[in-house]
């Protein structure tokens, strides 16, 4: 009986989460300190990824005919990391595979939790 509980209680907590999404394509806009203060008070920066055009409940739009979702940036050390690795993609125009969690969000725009580059 407590194995029956333990399991359903394992399953229900994996399924209970926000889920880890991801998407890829050129930097559309790449926002440094945007002016705008998030929930928290900070200034924060942003990215919109070209062609990713749906993730969860993160903010989505369409703008001179690209859909992209805006993504927050954290404003730390590896915030700071991430928005290097974005600058440097958009330099290069080359695709970047970012990764957002729909659970963690400030108005409606999530924060990147990942980056990755292919060059």
């Amino acid at each position: 009986m407590k194995r029956i509980i333990l399991t359903a209680l394992l399953l229900f907590s994996m399924s209970a989460g926000a889920d880890i999404i991801s998407g890829t394509g050129k930097i559309y806009r790449l926002d440094n300190n945007a002016g705008t203060l998030n929930a928290t008070g900070e200034d924060w920066s942003l990215v919109r990824i070209e062609g990713f055009s749906s993730a969860g409940s993160c903010f989505a739009s369409t703008h001179d005919n690209v859909n992209y979702v805006k993504i927050v940036i954290r404003n730390d050390h590896i915030g700071s990391r991430m928005y290097a690795m974005l600058l440097a993609a958009q330099l290069r125009d080359v695709p970047v595979t970012v990764y957002v969690d729909d659970g963690y969000k400030t108005n409606d725009n999530c924060y990147l939790q990942q980056v990755s580059l292919d060059f």
